[in-house]
């Protein structure tokens, strides 16, 4: 995977409730029993999952990565960490299910990035995106000034998708839209995605 962005740790006041807020959303589209979670910070979304038989986080964030391998032993699941970079992910299996949480927004590439996860999609599988919305962006500002929210997560933002250009996006990456809806106040956006038919 080319070009991805060190994932931001939230450290802001709020961040940890809009953070579980976010998890639970993802958690009701979840399908199969191997997850990819790209962006995955320290693996938290691990506690909100359904008992899956393979994780597999990536972040390229070293430090992440770290406090991600010494949590290990505090889940029941089975689930390992790979560091990148702006290497070209390879990985020789595919997933029924794979999870960008507050990630795409950071991308310089997030279509070039889409078509990538495409090709380790399983048949059936299912991409989960959150992303903040454009009327969030006032608020993240403030937010991130009062320590509410992380103010480092917020000026790492390349992109705030509106509802369209968010499906533009699947449409021009070729993946069919199983759900769409705001939450947290309209204030952040989740996109279900499949392969076409």
């Amino acid at each position: 995977m080319s070009h991805v962005t060190k994932n931001v740790g939230l450290c802001g006041l709020l961040s940890p409730l809009l953070k579980k807020w976010r998890f639970k959303e993802i958690a009701k589209w979840i399908s199969g029993d191997s997850i990819l979670d790209v962006g995955c910070g320290t693996g938290e979304i691990l506690e909100y999952l359904p008992l899956i038989s393979k994780y597999t986080g990536i972040d390229a964030d070293e430090k992440v990565i770290e406090k991600s391998k010494m949590r290990k032993t505090s889940f029941n699941k089975d689930y390992f960490v790979l560091q990148i970079g702006k290497e070209k992910l390879d990985l020789k299996e595919k997933y029924s299910t794979i999870i960008m949480s507050a990630f795409i927004e950071h991308l310089d590439n997030p279509l070039e990035i889409l078509e990538e996860l495409k090709n380790i999609l399983k048949s059936n599988g299912r991409i989960i995106i959150t992303t903040p919305s454009p009327k969030s962006k006032l608020i993240l500002e403030i937010g991130s000034k009062l320590k509410l929210f992380s103010d480092e997560a917020f000026h790492e933002h390349r992109d705030l998708f509106s509802e369209t250009s968010l499906i533009c996006l699947m449409e021009k990456a070729e993946l069919e839209i199983v759900h769409y809806n705001k939450f947290e106040f309209n204030l952040n956006q989740i996109i279900v995605v499949k392969q076409n038919a």
